[in-house]
């Protein structure tokens, strides 16, 4: 190595401290969370500092049918955090404890109104700030569609057994309610075959036989649900001892001796 070759060395690492050396200081921190299948009702997700002229950055995404109301994330200063905000961690699933209802915000991001799930401004009080989750809506659809539906079929029981008709307006809303469920488990399955499209071409064929034979198992279980939930309906509407009462129920696969599946029986 010639002397002047050592000079331009010496003289590049200086120039490189020197650039260092001019350089303003920055400290931040970046981080990214994903939250799938939560049913938590309202929860702490992290606390942050920020000095006066931090600046604070955030982008939210949220999926379409996670845009529900009365759920949004809220940023609070520690001075404004009430006092027994571990009560409503400490019970995530409680649907009486609402956060939104009591909780005041620094900046408040709602999954309804996507205009909101950008902030980024400078802080102007120094401190801790907590991002929350909080959610206060209702219930998930298919749970209510459900009740409504299981409410619908125990009217429609009871008049049965009262005045011996069936033909009432009640049938109308149940059937209206089974048809929204169907429609439901046929959006299901869609989706369960578009995903079985996306993961079939990573999976070997071990795993490929697995997922088949549990679906092939799947249909095997309607025959038994069907008995059981009938002979709960029998039970809850008070039928006594003495009483007729005929029920008409279709298996999903034909048997011998009754091609189309049917079967009667009497509850006496």
């Amino acid at each position: 190595m010639t002397h002047r070759s050592m000079v331009h060395q010496a003289l590049a690492a200086m120039l490189v401290l020197v650039c260092c050396m001019t350089l303003p200081v920055v400290d931040g921190l970046k981080q990214k969370w994903s939250f799938t299948e939560e049913t938590r009702r309202q929860f702490l997700i992290e606390r942050f500092g920020f000095d006066v002229g931090g600046h604070m950055d955030v982008q939210v995404e949220i999926p379409r049918l996670s845009q529900a109301p009365r759920s949004s994330l809220l940023f609070v200063h520690e001075d404004e955090l009430v006092e027994d905000a571990a009560a409503y961690f400490t019970q995530p699933y409680n649907e009486d404890l609402c956060l939104l209802d009591n909780q005041t915000a620094t900046d408040r991001m709602d999954f309804a109104d996507n205009t909101t799930w950008h902030l980024s401004h400078t802080v102007a009080t120094p401190g801790f700030y907590y991002l929350l989750f909080a959610h206060c809506g209702d219930t998930d659809t298919s749970l209510t569609f459900s009740v409504v539906s299981t409410f619908c079929e125990s009217m429609r029981f009871f008049y049965m057994k009262s005045h011996g008709d069936t033909l009432t307006s009640w049938n109308v809303v149940f059937y209206i309610f089974m048809f929204l469920k169907g429609m439901a488990m046929f959006v299901v399955i869609l989706l369960i075959g578009t995903g079985w499209s996306i993961l079939k071409q990573h999976l070997n064929r071990t795993e490929k036989r697995i997922v088949f034979v549990v679906l092939l198992l799947q249909p095997q279980t309607a025959h038994p649900y069907l008995a059981l939930h009938t002979q709960v309906d029998l039970d809850e509407f008070g039928l006594d001892d003495n009483e007729d009462f005929d029920v008409s129920t279709r298996d999903l696969s034909p048997r011998r001796g009754n091609p189309t599946g049917a079967s009667h029986f009497q509850h006496v």
